[in-house]
């Protein structure tokens, strides 16, 4: 047989195989479309929104490592779709039902094809009014968020479906269980998604696999409940995401609206101008003396610490990212020529305070943390890291822990570090509160906020501090950019706690 006739049909029967292996996945579909109100009227739709109220549970910032998520109340989630042109704006106020410091926080989100952008429309203010027309400043986000966003716009059945009957598709996998059927669809852009759905075909839920800074791989999943009839289109009623084992969204939709006047979603101009920043960007880290062989590193959102003893180098937090706790270690070895860095007191288990945990455990540091994070700092070590492999992925380390309960006290001929258990925050329950005697400063996480709307903290804070009878000529804010003089807690403390 000629070389080129064989050829052809190979390809042929390969084409053949391809079709007869995606026939019961296209099933699937075909089912799923039918279940929504039809294959034509899916494909009909151009423009969906989605308006609800819910809630928004605060992942990363429970008051132990295995409490229940503080709930952030969401009363007015607004979600509008441009199948069309591949565009999404999400608006919503966060309301916290936990003790905060400020009240309303609001919040818009978009994307518009390949680029993604936030606008920072700040804090305070009435929830449930309407969300602002022209954002002011946008800010354009890495390429990375851009994609997150594209599949999270998929987590939705009639999105998931429409993008399943794009010839350019690529179904597999189909796998039964009990009476659900579960595919994978990988989008014309190359994006995974699993939908699962019932007997009937109606969607359940789309997952899709993620990278979370301090968790890693996780799964997303969207559940679908309560549908209704629009315009003959059949959308959920209540949409619940969890992220793992923790819920991140649990919306009821008060209305959706199907082929309705979306406004202009075109990104801002000056998104779509700037460059996307890369997805680890180079740190400014600022250093200010504190006393001899303490220092403040500022330049991110949750600050650090170096601290020299005679023969090493600690740093206090591993805060924000994995970048700036590499930045820190850097400027920690700068700060201190010759002697190696080993331990990293850690705070507490807050996201923002332990996004860089496994960066440290990458470089061989100790972890010194209060014994009610230690479960968890283990099981963040153990997590996988395929999706975005981090520094620990690349180069596994074992971790090395010790833990505080109620004080402990690292000391040497040059250097003496006390810490101390917050009792009875009511930010968390593992706070430790970092001392030093002889400089008379006193470093905390979270509890004392310079400038927030709101201190409801404050109050166990001015409790240990008394009860410890500790002398304090200075303070360290690590949510704060400056050292301030103790008698500025003072003067916070009779505001709030003691009037």
């Amino acid at each position: 047989m000629p070389r080129m006739l064989t050829a052809t049909v190979l390809l042929v029967a390969l084409s053949i195989a391809r079709l007869a292996a995606q026939a019961p996945a296209a099933q699937v579909v075909a089912d799923a479309a039918a279940a929504l109100g039809g294959r034509e009227r899916v494909l009909a739709v151009k423009r969906l929104t989605i308006e609800g109220v819910g809630s928004n549970p605060n992942l990363g910032q429970q008051m132990r490592p295995e409490s229940e998520l503080l709930l952030w109340m969401v009363p007015d989630f607004r979600r509008t779709i441009d199948l069309e042109h591949g565009r999404m704006l999400l608006t919503f106020t966060r309301r916290p039902a936990f003790p905060a410091v400020f009240d309303n926080q609001r919040n818009m989100q978009g994307l518009d094809g390949d680029v993604a952008y936030n606008v920072p429309l700040g804090f305070g203010g009435r929830a449930g009014g309407p969300a602002p027309v022209a954002p002011p400043v946008p800010v354009r986000l890495p390429d990375a968020v851009a994609k997150d966003r594209r599949i999270e716009m998929l987590h939705h059945p009639l999105t998931a479906v429409r993008a399943a009957l794009d010839p350019a598709a690529r179904l597999s996998n189909v796998r039964q269980t009990g009476g659900t059927r579960s595919i994978d669809i990988t989008t014309a852009k190359g994006d995974t998604i699993t939908l699962t759905v019932d007997a009937q075909g109606r969607p359940l839920s789309v997952a899709s696999l993620a990278d979370q800074a301090n968790l890693g791989d996780v799964v997303r999943t969207t559940t679908f409940s309560g549908y209704e009839d629009v315009g003959g289109i059949r959308v959920p009623r209540h949409l619940t995401t969890t992220v793992d084992r923790w819920t991140e969204w649990d919306i009821g939709v008060m209305k959706n609206t199907v082929n309705g006047d979306l406004g202009d979603l075109a990104e801002p101009t000056t998104a779509r101008n700037a460059s996307a920043p890369p997805a680890n960007q180079p740190q400014n880290v600022m250093v200010t003396e504190i006393a001899k062989g303490i220092w403040f590193l500022t330049g991110a959102a949750v600050p650090s610490m170096v601290v020299e003893f005679a023969d090493h180098v600690a740093i206090v937090e591993v805060p924000v990212s994995e970048s700036w706790t590499q930045a820190v270690i850097e400027k920690a070895k700068a700060l201190v020529p010759g002697k190696p860095v080993t331990q990293a007191i850690v705070t507490h288990h807050h996201f923002d305070h332990t996004a860089g945990l496994r960066a440290a455990v990458a470089e061989g540091l100790t972890i010194v943390t209060h014994r009610v994070n230690e479960a968890w700092f283990r099981e963040v070590v153990r997590r996988k890291h395929s999706v975005v492999p981090d520094a620990l992925a690349r180069t596994p380390k074992p971790l090395k822990l010790v833990t505080v309960d109620d004080a402990l006290t690292l000391k040497d001929g040059t250097m003496e570090v006390d810490l101390y258990h917050l009792v009875d925050s009511t930010h968390g329950d593992g706070i430790i509160a970092t001392y030093f005697p002889a400089q008379r400063v006193y470093a905390e996480p979270d509890v004392w906020n310079p400038g927030a709307q709101i201190q409801p903290h404050l109050r166990s804070l001015y409790e240990d501090i008394m009860r410890r009878g500790l002398q304090i000529d200075r303070i360290v804010p690590l949510h704060g950019t400056a050292v301030q003089p103790y008698s500025e807690l003072q003067k916070v403390i009779q505001q709030w706690v003691t009037n």
